[in-house]
């Protein structure tokens, strides 16, 4: 009978209430705990409170739950049918997915070091374009000088030639 009585009061107490009674019958304090445990005081009282962080995950919480039954010798089994029943799992959140491709685009557009790339490459074509002309108009000159030279040689040949028979 006192077994009953014990067995259906353990399930009345909350998890985090059996937890800190446990606690307090081995006489350690909240910083050994989290000490133990290696996690934050504030960790250890939530837990204690019956408190799920929000930015905590329910697998770590139930791993956090199972350490604490495990250090105080309170059996896991008791515990986790309980936890389920306080708060049950939370579906997670899930964010619909961004194509990466789209984000790297916009960045490759809007980018001041796209606007100066382009800038060196127009610089780059228009100094070969420079280059190309003057070499071109230099090879014409070249040529014209060359046309002009032996054209007044052949006539320099010719004047002497009708002169000397």
């Amino acid at each position: 009978m006192n077994t009953e009585a014990t067995h259906d009061q353990n399930e009345a107490q909350t998890t985090g209430v059996r937890l800190r009674n446990a606690r307090e019958q081995l006489g350690l304090s909240q910083q050994a705990v989290a000490e133990r445990l290696c996690l934050k005081v504030s960790t250890v009282r939530d837990i204690e409170e019956d408190k799920a962080p929000s930015d905590l995950a329910s697998t770590f919480l139930r791993g956090y739950i199972r350490s604490y039954a495990r250090l105080v010798h309170v059996p896991e089994e008791e515990l986790l049918p309980g936890l389920e029943k306080q708060a049950p799992l939370r579906a997670a959140k899930v964010a619909p997915m961004q194509s990466f491709s789209l984000g790297k685009r916009r960045k490759k557009r809007d980018g001041w070091l796209m606007s100066f790339t382009w800038l060196v490459l127009f610089v780059v074509v228009g100094l070969t374009g420079a280059w190309w002309w003057q070499n071109h108009k230099a090879q014409q000159e070249e040529i014209t000088t060359m046309a002009d030279q032996s054209t007044a040689e052949l006539n320099a040949d010719k004047d002497s030639g009708q002169s000397v028979p």
